[in-house]
C-alpha cells in the first residue's frame, strides 16, 4: 500500500488491500495469547507437580532397567560394559543413568 502512496485512511474497504488489512486487525484484536499463555504455565506447573513429563524425548530405558543395572554395579565385580550389555544400554549411558538416579535419591 505504500508503495502506491497511499494512506491507512485512503483505503476502502472494498477493495482487495482493505479486507485483508480488515481482517488482520480484526486478527490482531482478537489476540488469544494473553488469555492462553497464563493457561500453559497453570497446566505445565500442574504437571511438574504431578510428576509427569512436560516436553523432551521419551525416555528410552525403563525404572527397572536402571535398578537393575544399579544392583549388578552394587553387588557383582562385572565390568561396566558387561552390565550395561546385561540390561540393554550402552555404558556411558548407564553410567549417566546411574549418577542421576543416586544423586537423585541423596537428594
Amino acid at each position: 500500500m505504500a508503495r502506491r502512496g497511499r494512506g491507512l485512511q485512503d483505503v476502502e474497504s472494498g477493495e482487495l488491500d482493505g479486507r485483508r488489512l480488515g481482517v488482520l486487525l480484526r486478527q490482531l484484536d482478537d489476540d488469544p495469547q494473553p488469555e492462553l499463555v497464563p493457561r500453559i504455565v497453570d497446566h505445565l506447573v500442574a504437571k511438574r507437580r504431578r510428576g509427569e513429563r512436560v516436553g523432551g524425548r521419551k525416555p528410552t530405558h525403563t525404572p527397572e532397567q536402571v535398578a537393575r543395572a544399579m544392583r549388578l554395579f552394587d553387588t557383582t565385580e562385572l565390568t561396566g560394559q558387561e552390565i550395561a550389555n546385561a540390561v540393554g544400554m550402552g555404558r556411558s549411558r548407564m553410567y549417566a543413568l546411574i549418577a542421576r538416579e543416586k544423586a537423585a535419591q541423596g537428594a
